[in-house]
């Protein structure tokens, strides 16, 4: 099972500020997160995977879709 994370913990494995989650929250955007009696919660796997669907391929490097 995955490390569960709260919002400070989260942002900072990211490399973002707990505002940026939040505001990706309130657009519907970004990783996915758990809410629990009011206090939010993320998964480093879900991190991680929001992380890597955020690459970009190029011409001379190509996303893999087996790497998404």
């Amino acid at each position: 099972m995955s490390k569960r994370m709260r919002e400070p913990e989260a942002a900072e494995y990211l490399g973002v500020t707990p505002k940026t989650l939040q505001f990706w929250r309130w657009k519907k955007r970004g990783p996915r997160y758990m809410k629990l009696a009011n206090r939010v919660y993320y998964n480093a796997t879900d991190l991680d995977a929001y992380e890597k669907s955020r690459w970009v391929g190029t011409k001379d490097q190509p996303v893999e879709v087996d790497a998404v």
